[in-house]
């Protein structure tokens, strides 16, 4: 408990509770139902940086660009219309960008007032515009 107050979180593999675990990034635990045993399982592990230190820069780009659709694309799934919502930052316009051939997706942007459009909500407008090449709502 001193920890949370101390550093507003809980490090490590600490919880608030006692005897009460966190389980780590890229596991799941399965429970057996006959034995009552946890079992964790890893499901993703970190390259290690040695694997990636030869790589060419263009390479790198390439990976990166391909792995982030693939996760973006992997969250498409849903019985409901989807959208996004823009505001111009890194994360929603690499979204943004993954998503610009999807014609189904509704796209947002925010506004605030008349004199935000002074100021920055231009600049979300112009990228998704820029990417899209259709109207945002």
């Amino acid at each position: 408990m001193n920890e949370y107050f101390i550093f507003k979180y809980v490090p490590e593999n600490n919880t608030l509770l006692s005897n009460v675990y966190r389980l780590q990034p890229g596991n799941y635990i399965t429970l057996d139902l006959k034995s009552f045993e946890l079992i964790i399982k890893s499901y993703w592990q970190l390259k290690k940086k040695s694997e990636y230190s030869k790589m060419h820069y263009e390479d790198a780009k390439d990976l990166l660009s391909d792995l982030t659709g693939k996760a973006i694309r992997a969250q498409l799934m849903s019985d409901v219309p989807l959208g996004t919502f823009f505001s111009g930052g890194l994360d929603s316009s690499i979204i943004v960008y993954h998503l610009k051939d999807h014609t189904d997706i509704i796209h947002y942007a925010a506004r605030k007032s008349k004199e935000d459009l002074k100021n920055e909500v231009p600049h979300p407008i112009i990228i998704m515009q820029k990417n899209l090449q259709r109207n945002i709502h």
